[in-house]
């Protein structure tokens, strides 16, 4: 009914928001589980190539094109709304948080360098994920093949 809608969401703008923090939030937590999972394969550190070559292959993936532009959308859509933007704000921080996590889960596994300092590692590789929704926004027709063999360098550099 509308009345318990407005109740948990005062209107229809904040439903909406609400529908579009869940979409925002889920796709990161969605990486990051991905991430997470293909790490959790890893059984020894000659290994550690192969899945940051999956990884690498997850973020480029045109298939993520959608989420990757919604998250544009939402970013945007918080240029007016002070509250919007604080909660943009606060999901993006807890899943670079989440990542972080991640990546000292699997370092204390010793599949990652324990020298590299999680939080902005996490931060780094949500940059490299903005990376690809700029070209998603421009247009830029960058295959897959070439955005994910830029970002597997890039996380080599990083990670091994």
């Amino acid at each position: 009914a509308p009345a318990s809608i407005y109740h948990y969401f005062g209107d229809r703008g904040g439903l909406i928001d609400a529908a579009l923090m869940h979409r925002f939030t889920r796709s990161y937590l969605d990486l990051n589980e991905d991430i997470d999972a293909a790490l959790d394969r890893v059984q020894s550190i000659e290994e550690v190539p192969n899945i940051i070559r999956s990884i690498s292959r997850i973020v480029a993936d045109d298939s993520r094109m959608k989420l990757r532009l919604e998250r544009a959308f939402i970013i945007g859509s918080t240029l007016y709304r002070e509250s919007m933007r604080r909660t943009v704000a606060e999901a993006t921080q807890a899943a670079i948080e989440d990542l972080a996590r991640v990546i000292a889960k699997h370092q204390a596994r010793g599949i990652l360098p324990a020298h590299i300092d999680p939080l902005p590692a996490a931060s780094w590789i949500s940059s490299l994920n903005f990376g690809r929704l700029i070209q998603d926004m421009i247009g830029l027709d960058v295959p897959d093949d070439v955005f994910s063999d830029m970002t597997q360098r890039a996380y080599e550099a990083l990670f091994l």
